[in-house]
């Protein structure tokens, strides 16, 4: 009869336990260590939710709004990341962390000045945060002050002589003042120090890369890739394999980035060129529509179009894809260029002539502008705009001897032929056996009347290539002009061994027999 009272109390002693475990449960530590179980187990919605469970406890607790901060930011998430850090810095002004990975955030966001302000905060606070030297010297040297992200860096590594990115970020700065071999070795003493860390392989990859050292960069950029398969490591690493050629490697590079971030046209765009270099048009093509679906102002995205539509005779189509890239971004030299190189496949040399001058407003000293503008006007028969664009494509490399040639062509179509004489000569200097340089120099000087200095060009030309029919013909010519009847029959002779089917030789030859019957009828 006794053992049912006890029961009771058994049970409610239970139900106390099991109420007590209930509200541990639901309390503001449990919700705290959830969240952080779940930002450690990369569960980032659950983590946020958790912590606001805790935040609605504890509304004044700024450790909680930090922890939220954190898992914010490692989502990706940095703007409310920063509103978070904010409020726990209303509740605490001098909350170290809540300064340290706002300033980290406004970095993903590339608000520099706004992210040396939030390290400079965290610094008075804390003068020994090796981090916030390490991001104050990230955030300057984005800024293109390399000299005080160096101070900031020298501070970093004076608390902490083995932070490694103190060493990657050393190693950029010195890189950008030239000193490349420390450069080098402050990067390799942060690999050394952690071959684990991504980040120090990529701030290497970088350096290397921008040295044109793309080897070396392609191989530390895999390193960074090995260890963390992030969007922009992956990115970078197929802009320098596509450098190097290596369009096969890079397009899986690109092809990885896109699985993890396909809302990034870039990541397309460089999928696309590797597609194209790889023989892969009509790939590549779908892969630059995916950019341009992303962000329909993407100039390169059109403009990348464009190169493999007018690779694959599609101009049509390629001159629109150009236009759109004009159309957002007007001081495209390249898409000028490209632009014009299609109007000159087909034909229509006035515009490709327009479409380079717009290349050259552009960029005064791009000397294939010229060059390409030039060959257009000759196409048009404007010899005397051709002329004043290789002129002033010579004014920016006078050791273009190919230009020289073409200079030439041009000086003898506008019959200034002394000016073509000078500009042969020229050529002649880098290529002394081109026997064609040699006929025209021989052309020149007889339209000037020295048939003499004439004949010694053309000597130089039938010297290289005694088949040579032209150089026969035209020295043959050059002894009619000095009534050098048999010299001269005798050269057409030679060239209508080589070339029987010749009329003009043929004329010229019969000409001078002619006139050499009637002299001797007449006599």
């Amino acid at each position: 009869m006794k053992l049912f009272p006890l029961l009771i109390i058994q049970t409610l002693i239970l139900a106390g336990v099991v109420n007590v475990c209930v509200a541990d449960t639901d309390s503001t530590d449990s919700w705290i260590s959830k969240g952080e179980a779940f930002t450690d187990q990369g569960q980032f919605d659950n983590a946020i939710a958790a912590f606001d469970k805790a935040i609605a406890m504890a509304p004044q607790n700024s450790t909680i709004l930090v922890l939220k901060g954190v898992a914010l930011q490692k989502s990706g998430q940095y703007e409310k990341a920063i509103r978070a850090y904010d409020q726990a810095i209303q509740l605490s002004p001098e909350k170290e962390a809540a300064w340290l990975n706002t300033g980290k955030s406004l970095l993903k966001l590339e608000k520099y000045e706004e992210a040396v302000k939030a390290f400079s905060t965290t610094i008075e606070i804390a003068p020994e945060d090796e981090e916030a030297w390490v991001g104050m010297g990230d955030a300057l040297i984005s800024l293109d002050k390399p000299g005080r992200a160096a101070e900031a860096y020298e501070q970093a590594l004076s608390i902490d002589q083995k932070n490694p990115k103190a060493w990657a970020g050393k190693g950029e700065t010195l890189a950008k003042q030239g000193q490349y071999d420390d450069a080098i070795a402050a990067l390799d003493k942060a690999t050394t120090i952690n071959p684990n860390d991504a980040y120090t392989w990529n701030r290497k990859g970088e350096v290397l890369a921008a040295l044109g050292k793309l080897n070396e960069a392609a191989s530390a950029f895999g390193q960074a890739s090995s260890i963390r398969e992030d969007p922009k490591i992956l990115s970078a690493k197929g802009d320098v394999l596509l450098k190097l050629g290596r369009y096969s490697e890079a397009y899986a590079a690109f092809d990885k980035a896109a699985g993890y971030d396909p809302s990034n046209g870039a990541v397309w765009i460089g999928k696309g060129v590797a597609l194209a270099g790889t023989g892969k048009k009509t790939e590549a093509i779908a892969a630059f529509e995916q950019a341009i679906a992303r962000d329909p102002t993407a100039a390169d995205a059109w403009y990348q179009k464009g190169v493999v539509l007018s690779g694959i005779n599609r101009s049509g189509d390629a001159l629109e894809a150009y236009d759109q890239a004009l159309r957002q971004n007007p001081g495209n030299t390249e898409a000028w260029m490209k632009k014009g190189e299609v109007h000159a496949s087909q034909g229509e040399s006035d515009d490709a002539a327009k479409a380079f001058d717009q290349a050259t407003d552009i960029n005064p000293g791009d000397i294939s502008a010229w060059i390409k503008k030039g060959d257009a006007l000759v196409e048009s028969g404007k010899y005397q705009g051709a002329m004043t664009a290789y002129s002033t494509a010579l004014d920016i490399d006078s050791k273009d001897y190919d230009l020289w040639k073409k200079q030439g062509a041009v000086l003898m179509h506008m019959g200034k032929y002394g000016d073509a004489v000078v500009a042969f000569n020229q050529s002649l200097i880098r290529y002394p056996d081109d026997p064609s340089l040699w006929i025209a120099k021989g052309d020149a000087l007889k339209n000037v009347g020295k048939n003499e200095d004439a004949i010694e060009s053309y000597n130089r030309a039938i010297a290289i290539d005694p088949q040579n029919a032209v150089a026969w013909s035209s020295k043959g010519d050059a002894y009619k002009g000095l009534l050098k009847y048999n010299d001269a029959l005798q050269a057409y002779g030679q060239a209508l061994t080589i070339n029987p089917s010749d009329n003009g030789t043929i004329i010229s030859r019969n000409f001078i027999v002619n006139s050499t019957k009637e002299r001797t009828i007449k006599g």
